[in-house]
């Protein structure tokens, strides 16, 4: 159960049971994916920082835009750290942090909340990650 395939089936699975329309049962296998990761992994492992990215995509897809937005924040710090600085990956992840950040600056609630789950969905779609 802790080889790095195994890992990234679950982590795949997860994805897809979030795309097929259960978000919470997405975030639910994420949250057990990722003590597994940083475990085997460690983590600073592209694959562990891949888990939390997805973790806080779920969480702002569920509607938690001041939690996304806090380990977005966190992420981005470590994928400034750990990635080529000219990556899809560490874009994307500077992105959705300031992006989100900015959305909380105006407000955390109500539409400026749902806009910013839309950007979120809309920066999945356009920028897969590596």
């Amino acid at each position: 159960p802790d080889h790095r395939l195994t890992l990234l089936t679950r982590n795949n699975i997860a994805h897809w049971t979030g795309r097929a329309g259960d978000p919470a049962r997405a975030l639910s296998l994420y949250e057990a994916l990722l003590p597994d990761q940083i475990q085997t992994l460690g983590a600073d492992h592209p694959d562990t920082l891949r888990a939390r990215n997805n973790m806080a995509y779920w969480i702002c897809r569920q509607g938690d835009v001041a939690k996304a937005a806090y380990l977005f924040e966190e992420l981005r710090a470590d994928a400034v750290r750990l990635l080529e600085p000219e990556s899809r990956a560490a874009r994307l992840i500077v992105a959705r942090a300031a992006r989100l950040g900015e959305y909380l600056a105006q407000s955390a609630t109500g539409p400026v909340a749902i806009e910013a789950r839309d950007l979120i969905e809309t920066e999945a779609r356009c920028n897969a990650w590596d």
